[in-house]
């Protein structure tokens, strides 16, 4: 497996309809497009210090990604790291993993303070894992975030 930043996110496209599958969208009633997923992934590449970070397994495929953009703090002079997706194949957990250490290694190189990494209930049923997990490794609950259908 290697990991790598990418520039063409059209390489995701076998990734975007497992994610989307596996996503929780129906019970947030939030509609989700591929297509939309990809213009976002775009997005981010299109920032000045914005990366998508893509695990490729041994054949070349796309297992997993992981997209980063880096900000001017709101709190002070520092900069963050936010981690803005996550995903990796259900059967290549320990890709979400590699993935998370090499945006942490990017967020150093870049000079900044924090990470913020972001575990949603619609993205998919391992919420409570990826929670746990980032205990694990150090990192403390920032903030919590409510959905209100309007």
């Amino acid at each position: 497996m290697r990991i790598l930043e990418t520039k063409d996110v059209t390489e995701l496209r076998p990734l975007y309809a497992e994610w989307l599958r596996q996503s929780n969208s129906e019970d947030f009633k939030i509609k989700t497009d591929s297509d939309c997923l990809e213009r976002d992934f775009q997005a981010v590449i299109n920032t000045d210090k914005g990366a998508v970070l893509v695990a490729y397994d041994d054949n070349g495929n796309p297992i997993g990604v992981y997209s980063q953009l880096i900000v001017d703090s709101c709190f002070g002079a520092e900069m963050m790291a936010i981690g803005t997706h996550w995903f990796s194949l259900s059967n290549e957990i320990h890709v979400g993993h590699k993935l998370l250490r090499a945006a942490k290694k990017r967020a150093h190189k870049m000079g900044c303070s924090n990470m913020l990494i972001s575990a949603s209930k619609f993205a998919s049923d391992d919420y409570d894992s990826i929670c746990k997990y980032c205990e694990h490794i150090g990192a403390k609950q920032f903030e919590t975030i409510y959905l209100l259908e309007v």
